[in-house]
């Protein structure tokens, strides 16, 4: 009987070794074929893409300008030197490499012949499209631009009135890489509800969308530095009009993407007003609502908005009492509502659902959709469009006078000698 169960115990030790073999065999065969580092390419081996500029070239072509981080100090010229405002010298750090090709594709593989090293664009920041180009179509590059896996879809789309290859020269200020500084001053300018943040994800989207009208943000050069003009506005994937910033506040608010705003509303002629004051609002919280109502007479939209707010200043002579704040708040309606109607006066002119009216009755009501969809542009030029706007002053920080108007000697207080 021990010699059975002495004979049964080695024979599985043999097998238990032999398993621990074949397993430690397969396991050198993977670490030896299988290395994780075969793709591996060196920092200083690549050429990083931060910004792409597209303009319409002749006979229907591209041109193509790429920026380029500069590993090194670069001369006069594309990536040439600059004065900063102390009087010192400062070179800017990046390279424009530009070439022309029939498609996006073509100038791209013409472009990365004549880089010595690997071209690299999950960085990039900034495409740039030229108004000439744009008024084509932005769709032609976005073809190209979708499909490369190597594109991140955070990067931004801009609209210039003039070419892209001058707005990706000019200085950025304290940015010195130009792209950089066209991403940060498109996002600072955000915040205060001028413009809209166009995403290449938030743009692809408002494309597909039902309403088939993107809007990108509007940069142009003024003297040698990059300024926010406005809104580009697109009928599918071709530019009609470039909104100026005195309008896109309207827009931004109607598709519910205002951040803070400020606003100023001119006072009311009077004895005592001050020629150039105005009640000066801070609208930090605002919420639009769209609502497609289907009536006997047509289509209507009721346009919901509430928002909080407070009192920065205010006209000579007034004091924040609560009545008072109930009136400021219904003067800041008011405003809103006007510039609303102003904007969407312009988007019905060039038959451009920027607004996304559309896309909210499809997502509402898509039966009704259907029956419409092919008329949409006409119908929007005429469906009217009702305001329910209510605006909460919920405090004043400020003071409506001066701090010395009011002081008597009683009011004073005692002097210490």
């Amino acid at each position: 009987m021990s010699m059975r169960c002495s004979f049964g115990w080695c024979t599985r030790a043999r097998r238990t070794v032999r398993r621990l073999q074949a397993g430690w065999l397969c396991a050198l065969a993977c670490a030896f074929f299988l290395t994780g580092c075969w793709d591996r390419v060196e920092v200083t081996d690549l050429a990083l893409v931060i910004g792409m500029g597209i303009d319409d070239a002749p006979d229907d072509g591209v041109e193509l300008t790429v920026q380029l981080l500069s590993p090194i100090s670069q001369p006069s010229g594309e990536g040439g030197t600059g004065m900063q405002s102390g009087g010192q010298s400062s070179q800017r750090a990046f390279i424009n490499y530009r070439e022309r090709g029939k498609t996006l594709q073509e100038a791209l593989d013409r472009l990365y012949r004549t880089i010595p090293r690997r071209v690299f664009v999950a960085h990039n920041t900034v495409v740039v499209f030229g108004r000439r180009y744009a008024e084509k179509g932005f769709d032609r590059a976005l073809d190209y631009i979708e499909r490369e896996r190597n594109f991140r879809r955070s990067q931004i789309f801009v609209v210039t009135g003039g070419s892209a290859r001058d707005l990706l020269n000019v200085s950025t200020g304290l940015e010195r890489v130009n792209s950089r500084g066209l991403r940060k001053l498109v996002d600072e300018q955000t915040r205060t509800s001028i413009t809209e943040p166009s995403v290449e994800l938030r743009v692809v989207n408002d494309l597909l969308s039902p309403s088939q009208a993107p809007v990108m943000v509007w940069v142009d050069p003024v003297g040698n530095e990059p300024r926010i003009k406005g809104l580009g506005l697109f009928r599918g994937g071709k530019l009609v009009d470039l909104l100026a910033t005195r309008d896109s506040r309207g827009l931004v608010w109607l598709l519910d993407r205002a951040e803070q705003t400020f606003i100023h509303i001119p006072c009311s002629g009077g004895k005592k007003q001050t020629p150039g004051q105005s009640l000066s609002v801070r609208l930090f919280s605002v919420h639009v609502g769209l609502e497609p109502v289907s009536t006997p007479t047509g289509l209507m939209f009721r346009v919901h908005a509430h928002g909080q707010a407070e009192v920065d200043t205010v006209c000579e002579g007034e004091t924040p009492t609560p009545d008072r704040m109930r009136q400021w708040g219904d003067r800041v309606a008011q405003y809103m509502q006007a510039e609303m109607e102003r904007t969407l006066e312009r988007l019905k002119a060039k038959q451009v659902d920027a607004a996304q009216f559309g896309t909210k009755l499809f997502r509402e009501n898509p039966r009704l959709w259907r029956h419409v969809a092919r008329r949409w542009p006409e119908m929007f030029q005429t469906c009217r469009v009702e305001y329910d706007i209510h605006i909460n002053l919920q405090r004043s920080g400020m003071i409506s006078q001066s701090p010395l108007e009011d002081q008597t000697p009683e009011h004073l207080p005692s002097r210490p000698w």
